[in-house]
């Protein structure tokens, strides 16, 4: 038989599912810390995790000389086909990204935080480029968009995001 002390913990470690952490009892909240403090970044993975972290250093570091590279070989102008499409399809993901974060943010589901900072990552990207490929007569107007509602608000997403995930871990 178990003691209401034992389903206590219990339900603490039990998928959460919709409701928030915020229902959680105290003891529950303590114990669900202690389980998740125990939690490593290769746990449940092992090797496969260790792997993975090698092979994404590589990676990082095989862009490095490739980067160099680049910086010599590329040329300074290049005619692009299909430019109009490439711009238009970066701004419908914008677009939907977007739209994704306002609704996830309206339901307050979990998945907000990924969405929500993957989309102030892609407001910093659009920044770049627009300002980095206007045209000369195009360059004040990108820049102005960056500055005043590319860069903040990919600022604002992002940092929202991790104080999100933060406030979800304290809960925790």
């Amino acid at each position: 038989m178990t003691t209401g002390s034992e389903r206590e913990d219990a339900g603490a470690t039990a998928a959460l599912g919709p409701g928030p952490l915020a229902d959680l009892t105290p003891r529950q909240r303590r114990h669900l810390l202690s389980r998740l403090r125990r939690v490593t970044p290769t746990s449940g993975g092992g090797s496969r995790d260790s792997a993975l972290a090698v092979a994404v250093m590589l990676c990082a570091l095989a862009l490095v000389p490739w980067t160099v590279y680049l910086a010599f070989a590329l040329p300074n102008a290049y005619r692009a086909t299909d430019w109009g499409s490439t711009w238009v399809g970066f701004d419908v993901l914008l677009c939907v990204m977007l739209l994704a974060t306002a609704w996830l943010t309206r339901r307050r589901r979990p998945m907000l935080v990924p969405v929500a900072f993957s989309t102030g990552i892609l407001l910093f990207v659009d920044a770049w480029f627009d300002v980095m490929l206007a045209a000369p007569g195009d360059f004040r107007g990108s820049l102005l968009s960056a500055v005043v509602v590319e860069v903040p608000l990919g600022a604002f997403l992002s940092m929202s995001a991790v104080r999100t995930l933060q406030r979800y871990v304290a809960l925790a």
